[in-house]
């Protein structure tokens, strides 16, 4: 079976999937297709970086790549990451399920983020979950 490995590839060193050969032995080198993955129509990660500027009122990092100080910071730390940054800045975290919520909205491997669906299902919203949204409407009635 081929093996789905991730590396630094590109020259500003944002990392990307690749397909390994099946007969690839571990340490050589080879030639890899890019492997890609697909994005839901929303990006959860991108919806993350929006919800820690919103709330602290600054970005987490500059650039979502391994030569970003913050970025390897909160990455090396796994699900505590954010929460270390914040320490390390003197910001005062969200609740722990807000918390926990970010840090998996920012995982750097789109496969281990939840998605749009999960995230609304998180005990975080669960006080606006059934909450009535009002519609405005345009003035010939449409919903805008």
């Amino acid at each position: 079976a081929r093996e789905v490995a991730t590396a630094n590839l590109a020259e500003d060193g944002r990392p990307c999937q690749v397909w390994l050969p099946p007969d690839w032995p571990p340490g050589k080198p080879c030639m890899a297709q890019l492997a890609g993955y697909a994005l839901p129509p929303v990006d959860v990660f991108a919806v993350g970086v929006c919800m820690f500027n919103l709330t602290w009122r600054v970005l987490p990092w500059a650039h979502a790549i391994p030569s970003d100080g913050y970025f390897s910071f909160v990455q090396a730390r796994g699900d505590s990451g954010i929460e270390a940054l914040l320490d390390v800045w003197k910001k005062p975290p969200l609740s722990k399920e807000a918390m926990r919520l970010l840090a998996h909205m920012l995982r750097s491997d789109p496969a281990q983020r939840p998605s749009p669906e999960e995230c609304l299902s998180r005990e975080w919203f669960a006080p606006v979950s059934r909450a009535a949204v009002p519609v405005h409407r345009a003035a010939d009635g449409a919903p805008r």
